[in-house]
């Protein structure tokens, strides 16, 4: 996941799609909060430095066929959004284009709000482009917590690290 971050143009999300009205995310608590970390810097990016993660991560184009494979899997995932947000719509194009140029394969879906909504909660996909909005929360409990328990965390994110740091937040 880390490697593909840095396939992720961001700032162009930002000019191109939200007409330069945007800041990049740095974590998911606002930075009008008191405990907004303003040191934390966004992953830049640097798709070079992509390729090169996967490169050392045995994830190479053997065939020729623009996308990279390891143990006969290619590199190949879905992402969903919901229909009706140009924003959305438009930012999930660049987006297999940015996975595209790096080599992995990537089916994009528009669909409709209630069929994502059903997806995420039940599991059925492999990443979705939503927004989050934290309001002025301070806790990310909701979104990183262990469990399927914790409202947010759609992709059951597990780590007893994170798990120990949050419950002393």
């Amino acid at each position: 996941r880390k490697a593909l971050s840095f396939a992720i143009d961001r700032a162009r999300i930002i000019e191109d799609f939200l007409y330069g009205y945007g800041s990049l995310g740095k974590g998911p608590i606002p930075p009008a909060s008191w405990a907004h970390d303003s040191s934390i810097i966004a992953d830049p990016y640097k798709p070079e430095l992509c390729m090169q993660i996967l490169d050392e991560l045995g994830w190479i184009d053997t065939d020729g066929d623009g996308y990279r494979e390891k143990n006969g899997l290619i590199l190949e995932f879905g992402i969903i959004t919901k229909k009706g947000d140009s924003v959305r719509e438009n930012s999930l194009i660049m987006l297999r284009e940015n996975f595209n140029a790096i080599g992995a394969k990537v089916d994009c879906k528009v669909v409709e709000f209630s069929s994502m909504i059903d997806q995420v909660r039940s599991g059925n996909f492999d990443s979705y482009l939503r927004v989050y909005s934290a309001r002025m929360s301070v806790d990310p409990s909701a979104l990183y917590a262990s469990g399927k328990g914790n409202r947010f965390n759609y992709g059951n994110y597990a780590s007893a690290k994170a798990d120990s740091l949050l419950s002393i937040a």
